[in-house]
């Protein structure tokens, strides 16, 4: 549970013997957890000065891939947008796919069906990762569901399942 979460962060960032990448990687994870428990303006504090002290790419891109999905959370679709959108040209395949299912997620935040279909389309038929791919086709059925389209729906579960089956 998060709070059980948030007190391992809480001692490991206290760890005398903690390397400064692990008291990072536990700020993160600590404003993750807060995020989950509601507090979302201490997460997004905590998010934001971690992105200030200069982190690898790597570890940026995770972190703002966080503050995007705790400004989401949070109500703030319009700021979580142009995060994603930053996002969406990382030289990294897996951040770039990220961004898309967030942009996604905006999109259907604020009502706009028709271009989150196209977003999750573009994840399930672009990623190189079942997983992703699996993550696109569940919230294009659901997205199909809601809008009473069961034809949709039921193209959207077969991709699925023929993308979830084992050899696939």
């Amino acid at each position: 549970d998060a709070s059980g979460a948030l007190s391992i962060y809480e001692g490991l960032m206290e760890d005398a013997a903690a390397t400064p990448e692990i008291v990072r990687a536990a700020r993160a994870g600590s404003a993750e957890a807060m995020a989950q428990l509601g507090e979302l303006d201490a997460a997004v504090d905590i998010w934001r000065g971690l992105l200030a002290e200069d982190p690898t790419s790597t570890e940026r891109a995770g972190i703002e891939l966080q503050l995007a999905h705790g400004l989401l959370q949070g109500g703030d679709a319009g700021e979580a947008a142009a995060a994603y959108r930053a996002l969406s040209s990382s030289d990294d395949p897996d951040v770039r796919i990220q961004a898309l299912l967030g942009s996604a997620e905006v999109a259907r935040s604020q009502g706009e069906a028709e271009r989150a279909w196209g977003l999750f389309r573009q994840v399930a038929d672009q990623s190189a990762d079942a997983a992703y791919r699996v993550q696109a086709l569940q919230e294009l059925a659901d997205l199909a569901a809601s809008r009473e389209r069961p034809d949709e729906a039921l193209q959207a579960w077969r991709e699925l399942i023929a993308t979830a089956a084992p050899g696939s």
